[in-house]
Order: C-alpha cells, then sequence, then structure tokens
C-alpha cells in the first residue's frame, strides 16, 4: 500500500471527539476506513477573562490537573484519562456553541462538576487549587452540594 491516500468520505461519529474516514489509496486504489481522534488543541481556545486574546487549549494542562486531583486513587493514570475524555466531550459542546472558544471558568466548572460525581475528594482538592481562598463554611457548602 502506498503513504499517500485521499479523503472521499468523511463524518463524525457519535463521539463527539471521532471522525470517520473513507480513504482511497492513491496508487492500488484500494479502499480503507479510518476512525479518528479530533484533537481539541486544534478546535478549543480558551477565553480567560481580562485578556484581550484568547488562548490554545491545552489537553496536557487539563490532563495534569485531573491527576493531581486524583493523585489519592491507585488508578489514578488511567482515572484522569478517562476524565480527561470525558470533560473534553462536554467542552466540543460548549465550544461548538460558542465560535470554538470556552471560558477558563467553563472548563473549571465542567471538571468541578465531573469530579462532584465521580469522586468526593479529587472534588475538593481541584476545588481548593482553583479556589485557594475558600473558607471552611464555603467548602462545607460545597460538599453538601456533591
Amino acid at each position: 500500500m502506498y503513504e499517500k491516500t485521499e479523503v472521499y468520505n468523511s463524518r463524525r461519529t457519535k463521539k463527539l471527539n471521532e471522525v470517520w474516514r473513507r480513504r482511497r489509496c492513491l496508487r492500488c486504489e484500494r479502499q480503507f476506513t479510518t476512525e479518528e481522534q479530533a484533537r481539541p488543541e486544534a478546535i478549543i481556545k480558551v477565553g480567560i477573562k481580562g485578556l484581550p486574546r484568547s488562548l490554545p487549549y491545552s489537553r496536557t494542562k487539563l490532563l495534569l490537573a485531573i491527576y493531581r486531583a486524583c493523585d489519592h486513587r491507585r488508578n489514578a493514570v488511567k482515572s484522569a484519562e478517562y476524565l480527561t475524555l470525558s470533560i473534553e466531550q462536554k467542552l466540543y459542546v460548549i465550544a461548538a456553541r460558542q465560535e470554538h472558544t470556552v471560558s477558563k471558568q467553563d472548563i473549571i466548572q465542567i471538571v468541578l462538576d465531573t469530579l462532584r460525581h465521580y469522586d468526593a475528594s479529587a472534588y475538593v482538592k481541584y476545588l481548593s487549587y482553583h479556589q485557594p481562598d475558600l473558607d471552611s463554611r464555603t467548602l462545607k457548602a460545597y460538599l453538601k452540594q456533591a
């Protein structure tokens, strides 16, 4: 099979970050199907309050923040990877509605909502990283919501 191919049919799958493509080899004319992961770095921009321009989305930053919140778990790496994929699905939906821009606060809120249902300890850790001036009364109110 030749290295160069052409795409003659392309569709999104039910998973928002996957693309199904029908390809054809330019040399032998064989046809085959690929399923590819669309990386959010190319699609989503993060708007930060007070900055005139948006920054590119960083999957690595999100993954590390979630890993740091889940580092008490025995399977922290797998948990962080799974949670990151889940959160990225939600980011795609928001980005599609808002001209491919998601605010930093939206990302934090999505992560908190996801962690709240997954692990209370990870939820509190992530919350404390992003709201360091949190007092005990406010923390108790957040935990009651969890």
